[in-house]
């Protein structure tokens, strides 16, 4: 029994120098195995942040809305990758036509901004490959060629007018004419190099005249300057001068003003108060074959009815005369 109590003592006094502290059985206070046993005095470590919210798309009762880290972007221009969107004050993506600042754009149906030509509804329209903004009210150079466009941005065709008379014209692609013609209707117009429609006047293109209508038809045939005077345009328009024409099967003389002549000489040749020709001069005569004579019984020509030992006479013209064979009398030539 005292040799069993003497055994438990040892052993419990064993156990007990197990459990006393290193530094209480002389190990130095800065040892690697002191360190590992003091006590951690760092800052506690920060909670985990809370997920962020959405970003990118978002559809919402069938709109499209633009988050950034769950904020919802509104009234501003989006670039999501290539592609241009814009989303209004109220943040719902845009499609169709918009406006920003009062310029309008145009948007697909998937929100992209569109540039370039773009026909809407039975019209075309243009919006600024850079930045997408529709060309409105004016004149514009696309691709070396001009357009105008109405102010609500439609392209214009056909005959446009620019108010007081003047007029321009833009072929069925848009594009306005210059320095050429076009036909319209039944007649001829001429677009000037500055694109206005030749009016009411005598216009030169290429070396040649051409006269217009206040209306702006180019005008062919006779043509009446008032005051009996006269101007004649071929086919083609061109105003004739320093030439002969024929008209309804008579000839005419256009002097080198372009003006008709009449009841004067051209030449050898005479036209009467309306111009046509009518007598040629005849230099053994002296005179125009068109003059009227008179020829008696004896086959002779006079120049008056009264020409002594002529007592029965007709008048004729002397082209009329000679052709019959009629000869000259001696005292009246």
């Amino acid at each position: 029994m005292k040799r069993r109590m003497i055994c438990l003592l040892l052993a419990l006094a064993a156990l007990t120098g197990l459990l006393v502290p290193a530094y209480a059985a002389g190990e130095p206070a800065g040892s690697p195995e002191a360190a590992a046993e003091a006590p951690d005095s760092s800052p506690d470590p920060a909670p985990p942040e809370e997920p962020a919210g959405p970003s990118g798309w978002q559809k919402e009762d069938g709109k499209w809305y633009w988050y950034e880290n769950g904020e919802k972007l509104t009234a501003q221009w989006i670039t999501d990758g290539s592609s241009t969107y814009y989303v209004d004050s109220a943040g719902v993506m845009r499609t169709g036509w918009f406006t920003v600042d009062g310029v309008y754009y145009y948007a697909s149906k998937s929100g992209t901004l569109q540039t370039g030509w773009l026909k809407s509804g039975r019209s075309w329209y243009y919006l600024d490959p850079e930045t997408g903004a529709m060309a409105e009210d004016g004149i514009y150079a696309i691709g070396g060629k001009e357009y105008l466009f109405a102010a609500s941005g439609a392209m214009r065709t056909g005959w446009i007018s620019l108010g007081g008379g003047d007029y321009r014209y833009a072929d069925k692609s848009g594009a306005l004419i210059r320095d050429a013609w076009i036909k319209s209707g039944k007649s001829w117009y001429y677009l000037q190099a500055d694109g206005l429609m030749a009016r009411d006047g005598t216009f030169s293109v290429d070396g040649k005249e051409y006269l217009f209508t206040a209306s702006g038809a180019m005008r062919t045939g006779w043509i009446s300057l008032g005051g009996g005077d006269y101007r004649y345009a071929d086919k083609s328009g061109a105003l004739i001068r320093d030439a002969w024409i024929k008209s309804g099967g008579k000839s005419y003389y256009l002097k080198s003003d372009g003006l008709m002549a009449r009841s004067e000489a051209v030449d050898r040749y005479w036209v009467n108060g309306s111009g046509a020709w009518v007598g040629t001069w005849n230099s053994e005569c002296g005179m125009y074959d068109h003059t009227t004579v008179y020829v008696s019984n004896a086959g002779k020509i006079h120049r008056t009815s009264d020409c002594s030992g002529m007592k029965h006479w007709s008048s004729m013209t002397l082209a009329r005369a000679l052709s019959r064979g009629y000869k000259l009398c001696q005292k009246c030539f």
